[in-house]
């Protein structure tokens, strides 16, 4: 779009100086119509000159709309950060990698989970992080896909780790536990999933990616992300959720505590306390919230409806250690139940939600972790699912 304005200005200056010379030459053979022919040029020239202005303010317009802004260098691969607007008061910021970047090739677009993290950290030793994508060699990811991070909603791409606390980005230091109040009010299932619509459809109608395979990517929070923006966006051929709750937050937390009491890790009474509680909660916030569907309640929406809703092949994967293996098997049954038969479960063993080790006696390694394998294995996936 900015470069066709760009075109059309420059295509009223030429204009005006080819008929320029033509009102001259004519002026000097027609002398006796010499008032006739400057009053036409004056005219002709206002009108130019109200053409170059719209398409000068247009031009800025779109510059300001759509902005490259820094490059970051994450293992080797260069990432380009770009914002684009969205709403009045939000707008969409995204890396996409410009080392191995390749028209032809398919895009993998990636939600990360529920809380306010930027996509670039900066350490305390200076490096630069990427998660989850710095924990393995994504090289490789990158050999079969372009990527795409999408930030969340009043979220910084880049930060100092000083910033981070508790897995959240704090833009006030002096108060440690806020974290920004635009972003709460906007972390939301039917938001996000708009958000990430609408981005697709930009990406597509700039022509940045190619149309024929987009593959959306999400953990925890941001796998019902990717379902919900797949069965918006018919563009969508792929899912992959990553230890997401298809059936609703709130019974992923329930099913979590229950284990803990079958492992006798809490007991009975700790276990029903910790359940009203949860009650207590949902109707407290519904009573707050008018539209349900706009508030953090949004996440108790089964994501499984949108895995049904999308014609995009949906890959389901979780830890074994994780409370969101115990859906592997259950979202596969009721999709076939539902006439879906383009979706797959899969099992890592010994990985956690976030897919690091989890030794015998139940300790998280942090050292080690398994996100090659869950990437290695996206990809065979996606090779073997057309």
């Amino acid at each position: 779009m900015l470069i066709n304005i760009l075109y059309l200005w420059g295509y009223c200056i030429e204009c005006h100086n080819i008929l320029k010379k033509i009102f001259l030459a004519l002026a000097l053979k027609y002398k006796g119509m010499i008032f006739s022919f400057t009053l036409l040029f004056f005219l002709m020239k206002l009108l130019f000159t109200i053409v170059s202005y719209i398409c000068l303010s247009l031009s800025t317009l779109f510059s300001s709309f759509t902005s490259a802004q820094e490059s970051y260098l994450i293992d080797g691969i260069v990432f380009q950060e770009k914002t684009i607007g969205f709403q009045e008061n939000d707008k969409i910021s995204f890396l996409i990698n410009s080392t191995g970047f390749n028209y032809s090739k398919p895009t993998a677009i990636f939600f990360n989970g529920s809380l306010p993290m930027p996509l670039i950290i900066e350490w305390g030793n200076g490096s630069l992080g990427m998660i989850p994508f710095t924990y393995f060699h994504f090289n490789k990811f990158i050999d079969n896909f372009n990527l795409i991070l999408v930030s969340k909603p009043f979220t910084p791409i880049y930060a100092k780790e000083e910033s981070i606390i508790n897995s959240k980005y704090v833009p006030d230091l002096n108060q440690p536990d806020l974290i920004d109040s635009n972003f709460s009010k906007l972390n939301n299932l039917t938001y996000l999933g708009k958000r990430g619509d609408y981005l697709i459809n930009w990406l597509l109608e700039e022509n940045e990616i190619n149309p024929e395979r987009i593959m959306t990517i999400g953990h925890s929070q941001g796998g019902l992300e990717a379902a919900r923006v797949a069965s918006l966006n018919k563009n969508v051929s792929d899912v992959v959720m990553l230890g997401a709750a298809p059936y609703g937050r709130a019974q992923h937390v329930l099913n979590n505590y229950y284990l803990k009491y079958l492992l006798k890790e809490i007991d009975f009474e700790t276990y029903t306390n910790f359940q009203k509680e949860v009650y207590k909660y949902i109707y407290k916030t519904k009573d707050q919230n008018e539209k349900i569907n706009e508030s953090i309640l949004s996440f108790e929406e089964h994501a499984f409806i949108d895995m049904m809703q999308t014609k995009a092949n949906v890959l389901y994967m979780a830890g074994t250690k994780d409370i969101a293996s115990f859906y592997v098997d259950q979202v596969v049954v009721d999709a076939i139940l539902n006439g879906k038969k383009n979706i797959q479960g899969k099992l890592i063993e010994n990985a956690e939600h976030s897919f690091f080790r989890v030794d015998r006696l139940g300790s998280v390694n942090y050292e080690v972790d398994y996100w090659d394998e869950v990437f290695n294995y996206i990809t065979i996936w996606f090779n073997t699912s057309h």
